[in-house]
């Protein structure tokens, strides 16, 4: 669903050869602007696997220039959640092992992106996660992500989260309140700058010291 107004297509060559990669001779661009649509994730595992749920009112356009596909997403919404400037690019779509990276920025109800997550194939793969954290309140999230398409590589994550004063409880922990500060999370171990919350009664504060990618060291108070 939605929009496509003041589209182009071309094509130079022998169209069974596109996407033109490298070695063949040939030219292709594709520009598609469009408005108010609806975008659903193809589903790359079985549903009961976990399931990307539908954006709305996306606005952004696909670009494609030779093997190379881009597809710029200038805002979207999941219910209050909301997306802008994600950019998302497939280097060789006539790459043996395909790859696709993305970065965005995302705003909302931290309970609806933990909402998004949990019905996700991230979610489906770490239900303690899901069942145990908790959060509450409005969450601004930078976001990374390179997914392989094919072959047995994991996806890598950089997300860097900022806190404005947030409410997050794990499992029967009592919650930590009024959470400020940033935290970077990768797929190897998180880090912490000027963490500071509430947490029984008193404060408590956190950030990351000198370290190794293999070895995390925390200095923490309160």
């Amino acid at each position: 669903m939605g929009d496509i107004q003041n589209g182009s297509l071309h094509i130079k060559g022998n169209p069974d050869d596109i996407p033109f990669s490298a070695g063949k001779v040939g030219e292709l661009s594709l520009h598609l602007p469009f408005t108010q649509a609806s975008f659903k994730p193809a589903p790359l595992l079985p549903s009961k696997q976990g399931v990307w749920s539908t954006f709305n009112n996306v606005n952004g356009s696909i670009n494609m220039k030779q093997a190379t596909l881009n597809v710029d997403i200038d805002q979207a919404k999941y219910k209050n959640v909301a997306l802008s400037k994600v950019k998302s690019q497939i280097p060789n779509l006539s790459a043996k092992n395909l790859i696709l990276n993305i970065h965005g920025l995302v705003s909302g109800e931290a309970s609806e992106m933990m909402e998004y997550i949990a019905v996700s194939p991230t979610g489906v793969q770490n239900p303690n996660l899901v069942k145990k954290l908790s959060v509450n309140g409005t969450l601004n999230l930078d976001l990374g992500l390179n997914i392989p398409l094919s072959g047995n590589a994991e996806t890598k994550v950089d997300a860097k989260l900022d806190l404005p004063g947030n409410t997050v409880k794990w499992g029967d922990i009592p919650p930590f309140e009024n959470l400020k500060g940033k935290v970077r999370i990768t797929e190897t171990n998180p880090e912490f700058e000027d963490i500071t919350a509430n947490f029984l009664g008193g404060a408590f504060n956190i950030s990351s010291t000198s370290s190794t990618s293999e070895n995390r060291s925390f200095k923490v108070g309160g």
